[in-house]
């Protein structure tokens, strides 16, 4: 299609324009791209370094907000000696890290007949969940769980356990952790041997960690 004068005569002044620019070459646009890439990573690298001090505080101040404005709950607890003995090695505080993990215990009193504990816990402030909004964003904190991890030493020279024949219910990775399904309908089948799995598991850890920020929706 041939072009009208007007559109020929503005590509003739673009190209002479661009021929009296002397050229970019591909190092000198590099070098440029480069230097900004790098002013970039700067700030991305400030910016983790603030984050990273600001979290413990933030973290700090969600833990006093939650104790002005939520009612912790407390309750009592029932559970028989013979199972804190049994499967906890009469260790009550590991029993509730594995059974009430964002709680903590307040006091333990052996009941009058000798066979129950009535254990008081209490919601732990650091691990309640809580939000809030900021600069039109939500944000706040939850918590995360981690796996429990197998004593697989232990388990695997506890005569209990080798009489049981559970031996594919504990798979070894870079540390040892129960294959959740076929420890699920093990204990099913098998409820006895609940006590001789609590001795030698470790609580998975339950951390703290601030949500991402999200946008809030603006009303209709």
């Amino acid at each position: 299609m041939a072009l009208d004068t007007e559109a020929a005569e503005k590509l003739n002044e673009a190209l002479a324009n661009t021929a009296d620019e002397p050229a970019v070459t591909a190092k000198e646009e590099l070098l440029e791209l480069s230097s900004m890439y790098r002013e970039a990573d700067e700030k991305e690298k400030a910016a983790k370094k603030q984050k990273e001090a600001l979290r413990g505080p933030i973290m700090d101040l969600i833990s006093e907000a939650v104790r002005d404005e939520v009612p912790l709950a407390t309750k009592v607890v029932t559970v028989p000696q013979d199972d804190i003995n049994l499967a906890y090695d009469g260790d009550i505080r590991k029993w509730a890290a594995l059974k009430y993990p964002e709680w903590t215990v307040e006091n333990i009193v052996p009941e009058p007949d000798g066979l129950n504990y009535s254990i008081t816990i209490r919601e732990n402030d650091a691990l309640v969940k809580y939000e809030f909004s900021v600069d039109g964003y939500k944000f706040g904190r939850t918590v995360q769980h981690g796996s429990p991890t197998v004593d697989a030493e232990g388990l695997h020279g506890d005569e209990e356990f080798s009489a049981l024949g559970a031996e594919d219910v504990v798979q070894e990775v870079v540390i040892y952790e129960l294959d959740e399904s076929k420890a699920a309908r093990f204990l099913a089948s098998h409820p006895e041997s609940a006590a001789v799995f609590a001795r030698h598991t470790r609580p998975g850890a339950v951390t703290a960690k601030l949500l991402p920020f999200k946008a809030m929706k603006e009303d209709a």
